[in-house]
């Protein structure tokens, strides 16, 4: 199993310290675990040009400093977004590298291998704000086609870890691994949720009616529009 951590921020914070938790509890080898931290691995902002929905994701004028990041999601089995709290929803790297996948979203051109893949969202808050911040990541992962999501959320009361409540880390350790098991118990059979399957479905309807030449195209040439499933080739019916 192949794990991602994507994080937003320069430092070893709350929120990463949940994410370093969970990976830990994965029990894998170090070469099979990456971590990105955003900005750094990637800042340039979405102008809204369209060029990756219209015509084609490599045009984006940020293609190239892209390719390194979505190359290492496509290796990855779980991606584990860990995002603090900034005023009630996600910080702005991770929205603008959401921002930057809007082609691969269900509605223009999804990742077959998407749907075989699970996510993580992490969120922590001195106060609250977690299930907004969680949902900011969460919506576009579901329209990337992942195939189980699972979110988690703690308010901490401390931008400190150091001084975290003893018993509130206790609880933070006990849900982590919990976790953990139920992504493991997942990862060696075909996962998609019904949530998944029905926008997948939803979507479908869509580019038979209204899609544009090249989302069509992609659909097509999948055989998504004659009866194939994205995630068939994984063994489920």
């Amino acid at each position: 199993m192949n794990v991602l951590l994507l994080h937003a921020g320069r430092k070893a914070g709350n929120t990463y310290q949940l994410a370093r938790q969970l990976i830990a509890a994965f029990d894998l080898p170090e070469k099979s675990i990456r971590t990105l931290h955003f900005p750094d691995a990637f800042s340039d902002i979405c102008t809204g040009c369209c060029s990756c929905i219209i015509k084609d994701e490599k045009l984006c004028p940020h293609a190239k400093n892209l390719n390194p990041v979505t190359t290492a999601i496509h290796w990855a089995d779980v991606l584990v977004f860990a995002a603090p709290v900034y005023v009630y929803h996600t910080p702005g790297a991770i929205k603008n590298l959401l921002d930057h996948y809007g082609w691969q979203w269900m509605v223009h051109r999804p990742s077959p291998d998407m749907f075989k893949k699970q996510a993580v969202c992490l969120t922590t808050a001195a106060g609250a704000g977690m299930k907004s911040a969680n949902r900011d990541i969460a919506d576009s992962l579901r329209y990337w086609g992942i195939g189980r999501i699972y979110t988690y959320g703690q308010a901490l009361y401390s931008l400190d870890w150091e001084r975290v409540a003893h018993e509130k880390k206790n609880k933070i350790e006990k849900d982590l691994r919990a976790l953990s098991k139920k992504i493991k118990r997942h990862q060696n059979r075909p996962i998609p949720s019904l949530r998944t399957k029905y926008k997948f479905y939803t979507m479908r309807i869509y580019h038979r009616r209204f899609s544009i030449p090249l989302d069509r195209a992609y659909w097509t040439a999948h055989g998504w529009l004659s009866g194939e499933k994205p995630w068939r080739q994984y063994g489920e019916k």
